[in-house]
């Protein structure tokens, strides 16, 4: 198969999200009305969807890497994957597997209550399956990963491709401690603020940043929710703090996937260094005022317009 050599690679999760949105103030132990939404998920494949959608006009191939199960699930991923513009000719589907499922629990003001996720399919996302696709990863533009996957496959990555830009995403104060070996390896990091904990062994924003730096870490973006970013670069002073924007939001899931695909985009389109957090952070905005972890309307329009308007306030 020929590869097309303008290309990113995204290597992560994919599984089926299940969303409960309370319509009032969420009683747990209790039955709460609201609304329940089924959709395709996952911190890798929603990263390539964001990027897939913000680059729709453009001759740049989304591959996802990952591991879907053959079975209904697995269908509603693979179809609105496709759908989206994401490229899954090089993604595993997997027999007699269920695909990953992830049911979250989001309160009426859009915050996430609890979840329970059962990613074990990811454990098909080996370093045997990554190998046979290492022509693929050599020749992309840059790499994308999450935690999701295996410890020696985040091992092989970034022992094997650190010559090509390394986004990662840490996805869990639970998992973010896979990538703790490799922060030398790593040109951008998305961690909210315990997972930088984790990963630092801080929990102040100027000793995480001088840490990691310090470790060889090029750029990193700590997301802070309500509060903001924390942004500092290993050739930079202190951390920059940039604040939330302002709005109603209905569900925070999926946020932080759009803002590592909108990092993402100005990388490759080469947006201004000034512009590129605030593109960022109008993608995450844009996903949060929607009920799907996904906001289909997502574009490179819509995103600029968006931070026109904060510009406005």
């Amino acid at each position: 198969m020929q590869i097309d050599s303008q290309h990113i690679v995204v290597i992560g999760a994919a599984n089926i999200d299940l969303t409960g949105i309370s319509a009032t103030h969420l009683n747990l132990g209790e039955s709460n009305i609201g609304k329940v939404s089924i959709g395709a998920g996952g911190v890798g494949r929603n990263i390539a969807e964001n990027f897939a959608r913000l680059t729709a006009q453009d001759n740049i191939t989304t591959y996802l890497l990952s591991a879907i199960g053959d079975d209904a699930h697995g269908q509603v991923i693979a179809a609105q994957s496709r759908q989206a513009g994401i490229d899954l000719a090089h993604c595993q589907i997997i027999e007699d597997h269920p695909s990953a499922a992830y049911f979250s629990i989001v309160g009426h003001q859009g915050e996430m209550s609890s979840a329970i996720n059962d990613m074990s399919i990811v454990e098909h996302i080996d370093v045997a399956y990554l190998s046979s696709k290492s022509a693929l990863i050599n020749q992309a533009k840059l790499i994308v990963l999450d935690a999701n996957l295996p410890q020696k496959s985040i091992d092989y990555i970034c022992q094997n491709f650190a010559h090509i830009p390394i986004f990662a995403d840490p996805v869990s104060a639970a998992k973010a401690a896979k990538l703790k070996p490799h922060i030398q390896a790593i040109y951008c990091l998305t961690p909210n603020l315990n997972e930088a904990e984790i990963l630092s062994g801080s929990k102040d924003l100027e000793k995480i940043a001088n840490t990691l730096h310090q470790q060889g870490l090029k750029n990193l973006y700590i997301t802070l929710g309500d509060k903001g970013i924390s942004a500092s670069t290993q050739s930079g002073n202190s951390p920059t703090h940039l604040p939330a924007f302002n709005g109603k939001i209905a569900n925070v899931n999926g946020a932080g996937d759009a803002f590592m695909a909108g990092l993402i985009y100005a990388f490759i389109k080469n947006i201004p260094q000034s512009k590129q957090i605030k593109f960022a952070q109008a993608c995450a905005f844009l996903t949060a005022q929607s009920e799907s972890t996904i906001n289909k309307n997502i574009s490179f329009a819509a995103v600029t317009k968006l931070m026109e308007s904060q510009n406005d306030r």
